[in-house]
């Protein structure tokens, strides 16, 4: 959400709207050691009425100046939540306009 504009807490304080994860998959590629450096590449893969799917990329470095490799790959859903309810809502009208002026399809 910072990457978007918006503080990690905004849309709860807000509009009591929560974004739990509803569906993950994960595909590791290649061992990560705690010398690696990590590169991240995050791209909105689809926005719903309800949900957002997001395309994550890891990628491993030994150091700042080495090739990248990738590492793994994750697919994760997240749906909005409407915590006074205790259930799903459409995603707010603010967070979907600021996707759109970006493209569905660009990097966070």
């Amino acid at each position: 959400m910072e990457s978007l504009g918006f503080t990690p807490m905004y849309f709860q304080k807000r509009h009591k709207i929560s974004f739990p994860r509803r569906a993950a998959h994960f595909e590791y590629v290649s061992p990560v050691s705690p010398e690696n450096l990590i590169d991240l590449k995050t791209e909105v893969k689809k926005v719903g009425i309800t949900s957002i799917t997001l395309s994550h990329t890891f990628y491993k470095k030994r150091s700042e100046q080495t090739e990248r490799v990738l590492a793994a790959k994750a697919e994760v859903t997240v749906v909005a939540y409407d915590d006074r309810l205790h259930e799903k809502t459409e995603l707010p009208r603010k967070l979907v306009d600021t996707l759109k002026a970006m493209g569905t399809q660009k990097k966070v």
